[in-house]
């Protein structure tokens, strides 16, 4: 990225210091072939994962639970983020939020049509040429988009995105049959009878084939799909499925007593008979939609199954290798990851998924109110974790300062070995 955070940490400077070390020596002014002079010891540099990224299109999380290749072969052997929030909940602004990491009043696509959003905004801003793909490609890495690319993306574009070695974008407007896509600049129309899953499913393989015979580079592959966007289309072979299923009855639908919500809420009438209908028929349709892309997931799993390059599917089923430096030796961990303490986020479920996941969690001290609420939090994490997990100390100048002595006793007294501070010394 271009711009990144002041903050320093206690954890990041150790770390540096420890590269340091290991590439510029201890140094003294010891002769290298002084038998007390250290010698380095060579350490093979592990080759980076593939990953592919799948983002499906207005799906409800609810909806997850009826995709079993996804259960089986993701949630169940990967991490799931069950407090995951989308801070601009609608599809132009997250897409460019995903690309460039921004929040919507920094990358400027606030809308998916002009002129507060679409694909000219966002091209135009300059984000898409300080985005994602453009950062992977200078890591090293090859990179593949395939399926719908923001709002706005039409027919007519000769070159494609910065970033992307190779291409296949759907284009507006969005269709689950008949549909017509930019493949590497030029236009093309998907014969009648094609499935757009289906075909994005196809071309996904195709391209996981090339990779194999390029083996000496890691790949990055983002499909995105245009299901289950309403109004939701499935294939034919999926269209007797869920036909007893109806929209999850939750506290929020249809509720009777909206006097407490903003005004434009006040202002819905209750759902007529037409309306619950429509909404359960239109949820059926979405599920029905899903099991297109769950197949896909199935085939994609099964095809880098078959052929072991350098790792699984980044997220399902990950090779249980370990990356070797000083930092995993001295913390205990899996890979030189520290998630660093974030205030109002490092709770137990953040902390215990990033260090389940091979790198270092951390719960945020100050994000506890009071100092038995964080040894209640540390206590909650070791039920979610059996790995090394540390906490965040922040000390700032402050007129009501907290209590810093009794949250220290308290992570002593926890056995925390691991502690990041921010702010000061402790």
């Amino acid at each position: 990225m271009s711009q990144f955070p002041k903050t320093v940490r206690a954890v990041v400077a150790l770390a540096a210091a420890l590269v340091l070390h290991v590439s510029c020596g201890s140094g003294t002014s010891s002769s290298p072939s002084s038998p007390s002079a250290a010698q380095p010891v060579a350490t093979p540099t592990p080759k980076p994962l593939n990953v592919v990224v799948i983002m499906t299109d207005d799906q409800e999380e609810v909806s997850a639970r009826d995709m079993p290749l996804l259960q089986s072969l993701m949630a169940a052997q990967g991490v799931t983020f069950s407090n995951a929030i989308a801070t601009t909940p609608l599809c132009g602004p997250s897409r460019a939020t995903l690309m460039t990491g921004r929040y919507a009043h920094n990358h400027g696509v606030r809308g998916n049509d002009a002129p507060l959003g679409g694909y000219g905004k966002y091209r135009d801003s300059g984000m898409e040429a300080d985005s994602l793909p453009v950062w992977l490609k200078a890591g090293g890495y090859r990179t593949a988009y395939v399926g719908k690319y923001t709002n706005g993306y039409g027919p007519g574009w000769t070159v494609k995105p910065p970033g992307w070695d190779d291409w296949l974008a759907l284009t507006e407007p969005q269709a689950y049959s008949n549909f017509t896509y930019n493949e590497n600049g030029r236009d093309f129309r998907a014969p009648s009878n094609e499935y757009q899953t289906d075909f994005l499913a196809a071309k996904s393989l195709e391209y996981l084939k090339k990779t194999e015979e390029q083996d000496d580079q890691p790949f990055f592959l983002m499909i995105a799909p245009y299901g289950p966007h309403n109004v939701a289309r499935s294939a034919s072979r999926h269209s007797s499925l869920f036909a007893s299923r109806g929209a999850p009855r939750t506290p929020s639908f249809d509720e009777a007593d909206v006097s407490d919500k903003p005004r434009h809420m006040r202002r819905i009438s209750r759902f007529t008979t037409t309306v619950i209908n429509n909404i359960d028929n239109e949820y059926r349709n979405s599920l029905r939609a899903l099991q297109a892309v769950d197949e896909m997931i199935g085939q994609l799993v099964q095809a880098r199954s078959s052929h072991r390059v350098s790792g699984k599917i980044h997220g399902t089923i990950q090779e249980k290798r370990r990356m070797k430096t000083q930092v995993t030796e001295m913390l205990g961990i899996q890979y030189p990851i520290i998630q660093g303490g974030m205030q109002w986020v490092g709770y137990a479920e953040l902390a215990s998924a990033v260090s389940n996941a091979g790198g270092l969690g951390i719960l945020t001290a100050l994000t506890q109110p009071t100092p038995e609420d964080l040894r209640r939090e540390i206590e909650r994490c070791r039920q979610m974790t059996d790995k090394p997990f540390g906490v965040n100390m922040t000390i700032l100048p402050s007129i009501k300062p907290p209590p810093y002595a009794e949250y220290m006793q308290v992570i002593i007294d926890s056995g925390i070995k691991i502690v990041e501070t921010a702010g000061n010394n402790p």
